[in-house]
């Protein structure tokens, strides 16, 4: 133990050593250690994506999924916001074709392993959590959505379908940040999942804007990434605007935001 609340278990989960945090864990008497260093613990796992290290930790303190660290957070507001698939490798073709076949063996189940920590860790919620677990922890899927964390939100909604008319501060639920974030997989799954409930249920926000004038509107620029070119950007955003306006009501695509613009002029405004 380097100090106080730190452990080699911990340095090497931290670093993402995945073969070595493994083999920490293993040799590591969990039980010694105080709930918010397990917590800790748990939450390095999650941060390095370390997913087989962080349900094996949950699996022997299922409590974990209930506590809060010193900023109030519990494990599933951490874990909503990261990947469960793996990422691709950084690097030059050559080295990226190396460490994708020396990790090849223990990452291939990564998809499975953070799954199955959503599970554990969400069963425990609607299992022994109170009301007020639930209702704060399905706002997650607020936060998992703009991430693009599509596997994540699947779970909470099929588990707790209330979680899919979640609300932020500026009243958007998951649909509409699905729209604002260009989040395709996200907003085919909510469709398919309520199908035209979902357009009878999107509301105004603040600065009332509706649906279609959230697809109207620029999206943030972590959105603009995943396509390059001027050219091809305004055909990705006019292809949204479509979609989006042929599920809104007739009176949506005429109503106005508190600046006056119908969704049709904000769009054309947005982009000259």
């Amino acid at each position: 133990r380097a100090y106080i609340g730190y452990y080699p278990v911990t340095c090497a989960t931290n670093w993402g050593n995945r073969r070595m945090a493994s083999y920490l864990l293993a040799v590591t008497d969990l039980h010694q250690l105080p709930v918010d260093d397990r917590f800790n613990l748990l939450k390095q796992a999650i941060f390095t994506e370390l997913y087989e290290v962080a349900l094996e930790i949950v699996n022997m303190f299922p409590d974990l999924a209930l506590h809060k660290d010193e900023r109030g957070k519990y494990a599933l507001q951490y874990l909503a916001r990261k990947p469960l698939k793996p990422q691709s490798t950084q690097g030059s073709s050559w080295t990226k074709w190396i460490r994708d076949r020396y990790d090849a063996r223990q990452t291939k189940n990564m998809d499975d392993k953070g799954l199955e920590l959503v599970d554990k860790l969400w069963g425990k919620v609607l299992h022994d959590g109170t009301k007020e677990h639930r209702e704060l922890l399905c706002l997650t899927v607020l936060d998992a959505v703009t991430a693009g964390n599509v596997e994540y939100i699947a779970k909470i909604f099929r588990t707790y379908p209330p979680s899919i008319w979640k609300i932020d501060q500026n009243k958007r639920n998951t649909f509409v940040l699905a729209i604002l974030n260009r989040q395709v997989e996200i907003f085919n799954l909510i469709y398919e999942l309520q199908g035209w409930k979902v357009m009878r249920i999107v509301t105004k926000n603040k600065e009332d804007n509706n649906a279609l004038h959230i697809a109207a509107k620029m999206p943030p620029k972590e959105s603009l990434n995943v396509v390059t070119g001027a050219a091809l950007q305004m055909q990705r955003e006019l292809l949204w605007f479509k979609e989006v306006e042929n599920l809104v009501t007739p009176q949506a695509k005429i109503s106005m935001n508190k600046d006056k613009y119908i969704p049709q002029s904000l769009f054309k405004i947005g982009r000259a």
